[in-house]
């Protein structure tokens, strides 16, 4: 649909597909498409493969990101707003979306999200290691998965996603010690405010959706229990936030 000044009012969402019919999979995806679900914007997915995204963002122009925002120069999410301009990170897309419709508000200026993110990233660095080679051979398409592959072992100094899920330091119980820290940092966090299941209690800001986008993730490459079951069977309230923020995790395919 466009406006009446031609431009579309749809807001186009730059995201990784599963194998088969798509499905959204990415936290950091996960973050944006569930921002887009709780403010109700219109929008549509364009599904690239990480083996096209960095071409294609290339070819709309956009700068990289900087060496602080991401690890990588090109990455999903990417939106494409109503005005034609491409904002690449989620939070910067949260920004964006928030500046394009301010209402129902994100909560951005808090401070939640920022705590949120740190102890998120703790716990991707801790229990998600292990079962990283999960996302390419359980998720993702050839071309992806074999690109995946390929660049995070450059990206690991030679050492395969295999190499990790075997090794003492990274796997097993090694690994899930290594996240009780974080795991109990997320504990406290929803725990600062009980009138809700929510961060700050009854309201919902983008602190959930980050947290809730990694128990999304963890869903994806679980196997009897042993990622999204144990780190939500860890306190009451990982469950009880994942489940008040479901309505906005049921579009994850268009």
């Amino acid at each position: 649909m466009a406006n009446k000044s031609g431009q579309s009012e749809q807001v186009v969402l730059y995201d990784l597909p599963s194998k088969g019919e798509p499905h959204c999979f990415s936290p950091n995806s996960w973050k944006t498409r569930a921002a887009l679900n709780f403010k109700g914007l219109d929008y549509s997915t364009d599904w690239t493969d990480f083996c096209d995204l960095h071409e294609k963002l290339i070819s709309f122009g956009l700068s990289p990101n900087g060496p602080e925002e991401c690890m990588f120069r090109y990455s999903s999410p990417t939106v494409k707003l109503p005005d034609g301009s491409f904002v690449m990170e989620s939070r910067h897309i949260a920004d964006a979306l928030e500046k394009l419709q301010p209402e129902p508000s994100l909560g951005l200026d808090t401070g939640y999200p920022e705590r949120a993110q740190g102890i998120v990233d703790q716990l991707l660095r801790t229990v998600v290691v292990p079962f990283m080679y999960r996302i390419p051979d359980w998720l993702l398409r050839p071309e992806g998965a074999k690109w995946y592959h390929q660049e995070r072992q450059k990206l690991f100094g030679g050492m395969t996603l295999y190499d990790f899920a075997e090794h003492e330091e990274f796997s097993g119980e090694k690994a899930w010690q290594k996240a009780e820290p974080g795991m109990n940092a997320l504990k406290d966090l929803l725990a600062e405010d009980k009138s809700g299941p929510f961060v700050m209690g009854s309201r919902v800001s983008y602190a959930d959706l980050i947290i809730a986008s990694y128990f999304k993730f963890l869903t994806k490459i679980d196997k009897d229990g042993d990622a999204y079951g144990r780190m939500l069977g860890f306190d009451p309230s990982f469950q009880e936030l994942f489940k008040a923020c479901e309505k906005w995790y049921a579009r994850d395919d268009h």
